[in-house]
């Protein structure tokens, strides 16, 4: 069922946020959580250069968000408003016991996170206790401290770096065995 027929199912990223004047997806569509919330968004709303990408790029918006840089703190608002909506409908959607964060979303998490919450109490059943800013993804070498009993192992071989417009990375983990 979550793969769907095409396999195409749970593309969470293509959940669309903003509706009424969302940004251009890859998908076809407009407003899709990953148009809103990607490394594009984030630098096209704080004002950077088309050719700026990357992580480096990402926290250098943060970085100066940090030292009070007017553009790069509503940047890192507005962002923050789009995920938390989207969060909040995952949350309502798979029940998580915890909230995890990764790729560029870890280094843009500390500085939306009062949007994000914000946004989801208003439209969610209920936002999980363990909500972390960063914990390495289940298929990190060492798992965090607070991971639950059941984390999975990582993979045999290591992982190959992710493009450079790679989308973010949101998961939930339950702590229910399947």
């Amino acid at each position: 069922m979550l793969g769907g027929d095409g396999g195409y199912g749970c593309e969470v990223g293509h959940m669309v946020v903003n509706p009424y004047d969302g940004r251009a997806c890859g998908c076809g569509s407009s407003g899709c959580l990953e148009a809103e919330v990607g490394e594009r968004a984030l630098l096209d709303a704080a004002g950077r250069a088309a050719e700026l990408f990357g992580r480096a790029a990402i926290r250098a918006v943060t970085d100066d968000a940090d030292r009070g840089d007017p553009a790069a703190r509503e940047a890192l608002r507005r962002i923050g408003d789009w995920l938390g909506i989207g969060v909040a409908n995952l949350i309502n959607l798979f029940n998580p016991g915890m909230v995890v964060f990764g790729g560029m979303l870890c280094d843009l998490y500390p500085g939306a996170a009062e949007q994000v919450r914000a946004a989801s109490p208003a439209t969610s059943c209920r936002w999980p206790a363990n909500t972390s800013s960063c914990v390495p993804p289940p298929w990190a070498t060492t798992p965090p401290s607070s991971a639950p009993p059941n984390w999975p192992s990582p993979p045999s071989s290591p992982t190959p770096s992710p493009p450079p417009l790679s989308p973010p990375i949101l998961h939930f983990l339950s702590r229910r065995k399947m």
